[in-house]
């Protein structure tokens, strides 16, 4: 039993993990499942992009969805398979994220 859950645990973090050769939102946007949202946050004054994926369903239980950050100029600068994992990913990402949710065509334009 344990090694199956050894199994799925690393086949939902491939499925997750962004694949090595993209680190840009715009290639990123054509492999990955679709966002549940994109929303604006702030650090140090400086703007990025925030992608919250769907949290999975299935045999885990996550605490929290994948998410992705990006940068003004569209790079992958930091991720999580699990949010809600990191606090300190949590607080620095999600504590600073405002306004409303941006369409995937508001995000595109943003960078």
């Amino acid at each position: 039993m344990l090694t199956l859950v050894n199994v799925a645990s690393r086949r939902e973090l491939r499925r997750l993990s962004p694949p090595q050769e993209v680190s840009q939102f715009s290639e990123f946007s054509k492999v990955m499942s679709p966002p549940a949202s994109l929303r604006l946050t702030a650090v140090d004054a400086q703007a990025y992009l925030l992608w919250t994926g769907k949290v999975a369903e299935g045999w885990r239980l996550p605490s929290g969805p994948p998410a992705y950050v990006f940068d003004k100029t569209g790079r992958l600068v930091e991720w999580r398979a699990d949010n809600r994992d990191d606090p300190s990913f949590y607080g620095k990402w999600y504590g600073r994220a405002r306004g409303e949710d941006l369409s995937m065509e508001a995000a595109q334009k943003w960078f």
